[in-house]
């Protein structure tokens, strides 16, 4: 014999008594929430994985001064507006202009 008490329902207004074939209508979505956060984890590990090493400007900043260096013409002159500008770093006149010669193909002689 079904009772309400088989579905772990323990609602006074099925009495025990009486049998059932389902449970009752407020005690049937019980494991809804379960069924929804075990999905939500499952969906959770199949996400790629975010890399440990995030950008910050400081390496920003040091990996468009290694490409400067080694003769980036782009990163030679965003170096060069960068010092002009006081973008990241303090203004330097004389560090953009010879960002800016080097980039022309111009000597870097002060």
């Amino acid at each position: 014999m079904l009772t309400s008490s088989t579905f772990g329902c323990n609602n006074r207004r099925h009495p025990h008594r009486q049998p059932i074939t389902s449970p009752p209508r407020n005690c049937r979505n019980k494991t809804a929430p379960l069924v929804v956060v075990v999905l939500l984890g499952l969906y959770i590990l199949t996400l790629p994985e975010i890399p440990e090493t995030a950008t910050t400007p400081e390496t920003e900043l040091e990996s468009l001064w290694q490409q400067a260096e080694e003769g980036d013409v782009a990163a030679q002159i965003g170096l060069g507006a960068m010092d002009t500008n006081e973008e990241g770093v303090p203004q330097d006149d004389a560090e953009a202009v010879r960002w800016y010669r080097l980039a022309a193909g111009g000597s870097t002689e002060r």
